[in-house]
């Protein structure tokens, strides 16, 4: 891939998760003003639960496709094997997933259509979309089927909103923009495969190839939605959406970065330890912490007005608002252990990534249980911050990457800036 090739995989990338974070930030928006704390408390339950299976039908099979075409495997041979592997896995678990939910409980059909959603129909818009034309280099057309998507998906949601439709309609109706965002995804895919086919070898190849990966992102997802699960037995529904609606919407800006920096995976395979793998890196790293940082001091600066337009005047603000400030710090620790996480698997040492993801997501569980009774929704804040700087550290030890040092100082700013905004009297 060379730079020209690079910088525009790089732009159509970023445009495309840039459409897919403005839509996360939106519907978070409107789903939260339409069903009010408590409401949207067991939205975030439903969804986080139905999350916690997303690893298991995913398997990295992302990764690996991007891999395998960028290597000249044959594309409609693994696409097509890498759908059946997800299909067979997203109604296995999705059967698990409602049954549980029916067996003495009354969220069957909300968990049904989350099922829907994410383990299934989305399933196989990422591996179309998002890995078939990365592999092939003709990210364009991502970018067009995403924003295509977000604007169905978006107006979809104001339609459930309007109508009343509840917990139901803000489910139901996204699922018709996955379902059109993988069908026009086909539509242009179909030029750069030959004829689809799955066979038995391709499939236990990628399940093979994912595994590493699969333990990785079975901590990672379980990391981002264990909060919503937990604190949902220790907490009201209210106090839940309090901390959830930050949390979604900071994580709008990962959804953004982190798949954009996803477009240096084929430049990476190639040059693996090479050195314009160390210069690529060491240009890439410290710029995605200064811009994550800067939204990060934007949150900061911004949290009481943007939690009054997802919530409108209600008594408990105050703790929404302490929460977003104390979670926008995230996105760039995020972000930095994700390129950290990403040079390890370009030099096919995936393994090694475990050792931040772990360690973090145990601590986060016991921050969780332990504050849980005393912070209210800042639990999950305060357990999120001090879990993403343990991972961030384990990761650099790791990955040892030279330009974490220039990474580092932009976060240490915000943190003082968040530690200033949310205890120095910026409420």
């Amino acid at each position: 891939m060379t730079t020209r090739s690079l910088s525009r995989t790089a732009f159509f990338t970023a445009v495309s998760k840039g459409a897919e974070g403005v839509g996360s930030v939106l519907a978070t928006l409107i789903v939260a003003r339409s069903l009010g704390p408590a409401g949207y408390g067991v939205y975030a339950q439903v969804v986080s639960a139905v999350m916690l299976l997303w690893p298991l039908v995913d398997m990295g099979l992302d990764h690996i496709v991007v891999r395998e075409v960028v290597a000249g495997a044959d594309r409609g041979r693994i696409l097509a094997s890498g759908l059946a592997v997800r299909g067979l896995a997203g109604m296995t678990f999705g059967a698990v997933a409602i049954g549980w939910s029916l067996w003495g409980r009354e969220l069957g059909l909300p968990t049904a259509l989350a099922v829907v959603n994410i383990l299934l129909v989305r399933q196989v818009s990422n591996l179309v979309c998002r890995a078939l034309f990365l592999g092939v280099e003709r990210v364009e057309n991502d970018a067009v089927v995403t924003i295509i998507g977000q604007v169905l998906r978006l107006g979809g949601l104001v339609v459930a909103t309007r109508l009343g439709w509840g917990l139901i309609g803000v489910l139901a109706l996204p699922i018709a923009a996955e379902l059109a965002q993988a069908l026009l995804g086909f539509a242009l895919a179909r030029r750069f495969l030959s004829p689809l086919r799955v066979t038995r070898g391709a499939m236990r190849h990628l399940v093979h190839e994912g595994l590493p990966i699969l333990i990785r992102l079975v901590l990672v997802t379980a990391y981002f939605n264990i909060d919503n699960v937990l604190l949902g037995r220790f907490l009201s529904s209210e106090e839940v959406g309090l901390f959830a609606a930050p949390f979604r919407l900071v994580v709008g800006v990962v959804t953004v970065v982190v798949p954009t920096a996803w477009a240096l995976l084929p430049s990476l395979v190639r040059a693996r330890h090479g050195r314009d793998s160390h210069d690529l890196m060491r240009r890439v790293g410290p710029l995605a912490s200064v811009a994550t940082c800067l939204v990060g001091g934007a949150f900061v600066i911004g949290a009481g007005g943007l939690m009054g337009l997802t919530f409108g005047p209600i008594p408990s603000l105050p703790q929404a608002v302490s929460c977003l400030r104390l979670l926008a710090v995230l996105p760039a620790l995020h972000t930095v252990a994700y390129l950290m996480e990403l040079e390890l698997l370009a030099g096919g040492r995936q393994g090694r990534a475990l050792v931040g993801a772990g360690p973090a997501l145990a601590v986060k569980i016991l921050l969780d249980v332990w504050l849980a009774r005393s912070l209210g929704p800042l639990a999950g804040a305060a357990s999120s911050v001090a879990a993403d700087v343990l991972r961030v550290l384990l990761l650099a030890a790791v990955a040892r990457s030279a330009w974490m040092a220039h990474a580092a100082l932009p976060i240490a700013v915000l943190g003082a800036v968040v530690a200033v905004g949310s205890f120095g009297g910026g409420r």
